[in-house]
């Protein structure tokens, strides 16, 4: 058997893999009020969604949007629609200064200098591509870790690395973004406040 048979047979067992996943549970009901902090990228790759070509930085003027951005408004904005407050950006990025918490004990140091109490912790461990070429999944391990202020951790999703089909994707940030779509949708689908 060939590396390219080899290559397929792992791709299309990840992607079988992949379709197994169970949901996550629900946090406990007393929590009403989040503070979705930025995420902590751990891969060590920036993980560009828009911004990161030559055309878009110099002739267009693209502003740098990352992964954890969009995984950051793409989470505010679900947890807002199931129905629970979420404190304002401003109000994180005050005591945040627009930087990722780098454990759940700094998350947990950062919930006692927020007004909601509760803050809600992910960490990105990876995030690539299957086949940069066409961008039919983006393999994905994340960790998500709702944190009280004396640092207990109140629900938590560990997500291992498996794929995201991004059917539809015609490039990689393309795939980045249902991706993020994807996996905020999988991680909080059981949260509402009702």
């Amino acid at each position: 058997m060939g590396p390219l048979c080899r290559s397929l047979l792992v791709v299309l067992g990840l992607m079988a893999v992949g379709g197994c996943s169970k949901p996550f549970t629900a946090p406990p009901h007393a929590v009403s009020t989040v503070a979705v902090l930025p995420p902590n990228n751990l891969t060590g790759d920036p993980l560009l969604v828009a911004g990161g070509s030559f055309l878009e930085q110099y002739a267009f003027k693209t502003e740098r949007v990352t992964v954890p951005e969009a995984l950051l408004a793409e989470t505010r904005t679900f947890l807002e629609k199931r129905g629970y407050k979420v404190v304002s950006g401003e109000a994180v990025a005050g005591v945040t200064g627009g930087q990722a918490p780098q454990s759940v004990a700094d998350a947990a140091r950062i919930a006692t200098q927020l007004a909601g109490g509760n803050v809600l912790y992910l960490e990105i461990r990876r995030w690539d591509a299957v086949d940069q070429s066409t961008p039919r999944a983006i393999i994905v391990s994340i960790v998500a870790s709702l944190v009280e202020p004396g640092g207990r951790v109140i629900w938590q999703a560990d997500r291992p690395a498996r794929p995201v089909q991004t059917e539809g994707a015609i490039s990689q940030p393309t795939a980045y973004m249902i991706a993020v779509q994807k996996i905020v949708a999988e991680l909080f689908e059981s949260w509402s406040t009702t």
